[in-house]
């Protein structure tokens, strides 16, 4: 009986041991396959962060244009409104 219960803890010993075998490859193959993912969350982040600062440099770039033409449009308002006193002035441009 002795020698029984024995055979059956080996065999069952031997079991454990398959199946650690098998768990811990499965484990193994998730963690290359997370692995795999992180790398392209990483390459991702990394292209978004890129065009980010594409995106930052070019809204900076419209922005001192806007500013530019703002200052454009103020100068040419006040060219006209000089000539408009001018002319209200009973001066003509030929003069």
């Amino acid at each position: 009986m002795h020698e029984q219960w024995l055979r059956s803890m080996e065999s069952n010993h031997a079991q454990l041991v398959e199946d650690l075998g098998r768990v811990e490859q499965h484990l193994a193959n998730h963690q290359k396959v997370f692995a795999d993912h992180m790398v392209t969350v990483a390459l991702n982040q990394a292209a978004f962060a890129g065009s980010l600062a594409r995106l930052t440099e070019e809204h900076i770039k419209m922005e001192a244009e806007h500013l530019k033409t703002q200052q454009e449009m103020r100068e040419l308002r006040e060219l006209i409104e000089r000539y408009i006193r001018f002319r209200g002035n009973g001066n003509s441009p030929g003069n």
